[in-house]
């Protein structure tokens, strides 16, 4: 916990998380254990509060509905999974078990991503450049206003060393991920009115200073935040209270 700045047990954590509307879990993405850990968090907030969702990075928001014929049950095993590759190509093994605990007990799946062809243009061309039609494909009310806290934030998380247009660009395309999937998950738990959502995300979007500060400055939503404790992770820096409530 960084909060306490010592080691608690998994279950004082859960104590702890259950009071948040949306608990944010970051991942390395072809880390299993993560995803094993991911999976232990929500079936412990699932044995106290049924009504849970779960947001996944791994989905565009335009797959919901096949992401809920899977909940449904109408959509079997090797149909789900060519869902999945048509939004994110690997690791199917690495996620099946958390997306089989949610068709098993109902729990719905919130798909959060945009579409990869948009990001890849404004980290090239920048914001401005999307089109109306590009724009129509993004969450109503996304932007790209990018703070300087949130470009030292970016600098420090990816490693970035040249400066200028070609870095704003790459700091807006991380905004537009950012934002975008914090509108998701928000507009999800307000039409479906959903108690609690645990978000599984890369670690990049994760810190508070990514997603979470956007839940919160559109929501009033409280939000815990879990990272990976990469201690031999080459880009690792060292985490505080200030990127995270809990290290796993």
């Amino acid at each position: 916990s960084l909060k306490k700045g010592k080691v608690i047990t998994f279950n004082d954590m859960i104590n702890d998380v259950i009071n948040s509307d949306i608990i944010v879990i970051g991942e390395l993405h072809d880390v299993m254990e993560h995803h094993r850990f991911q999976l232990k968090v929500i079936k412990s907030i699932y044995e106290r509060e049924k009504n849970i969702a779960i947001a996944m990075e791994m989905f565009r928001a335009d797959s919901q509905s096949e992401l809920d014929r899977w909940i449904n049950k109408e959509l079997n095993e090797e149909e789900f999974k060519k869902v999945f590759k048509s939004n994110w190509k690997t690791g199917w093994e690495l996620y099946l078990d958390i997306l089989l605990f949610a068709r098993e007990n109902g729990v719905p799946l919130i798909g959060l991503n945009v579409p990869s062809e948009i990001t890849r243009k404004v980290a090239q061309r920048g914001f401005a450049s999307l089109t109306k039609e590009e724009l129509k494909k993004l969450p109503e009310g996304v932007s790209c206003d990018i703070s300087e806290t949130y470009m030292n934030f970016v600098k420090k998380t990816h490693e970035f060393h040249s400066g200028g247009r070609e870095f704003v660009n790459f700091c807006e395309a991380q905004m537009l991920w950012d934002k975008s999937m914090a509108i998701n998950t928000i507009n999800f738990i307000k039409k479906n009115n959903i108690k609690k959502v645990i978000l599984i995300t890369g670690k990049g979007h994760a810190w508070k200073h990514a997603i979470p500060e956007q839940i919160k400055r559109l929501s009033d939503y409280k939000v815990s935040v879990i990272i990976p404790d990469l201690k031999d992770d080459k880009d690792q820096i060292i985490s505080t209270i200030e990127d995270a409530d809990y290290l796993f």
